[in-house]
């Protein structure tokens, strides 16, 4: 198993001094094209919550309006 020592001290992957990353990618110039800060990464995860909680609260009020209108299809029918 090859280890790869890590020389960045924020690096999301970095587990004790070696890179944990499934693949890595080492460009001669610039460096290590895995490396993402931990900041960096923890707004990333930020941002696909609240996207996710978006399209939950899209789907809800989707669901309310599709409901809303067999009610009063339904009311209308009855009367």
């Amino acid at each position: 198993m090859i280890r790869i020592r890590c020389h960045y001290d924020d690096c999301q992957f970095l587990s004790g001094l070696y890179c944990g990353a499934a693949q890595v990618e080492i460009d001669r110039k610039k460096f290590c094209l895995t490396y993402i800060p931990v900041n960096q990464a923890e707004q990333e995860i930020e941002e696909e919550v609240l996207e996710e909680e978006e399209e939950e609260v899209d789907s809800w009020e989707d669901l309310e309006s599709e409901e809303e209108e067999l009610d009063d299809d339904d009311y209308a029918e009855e009367y």
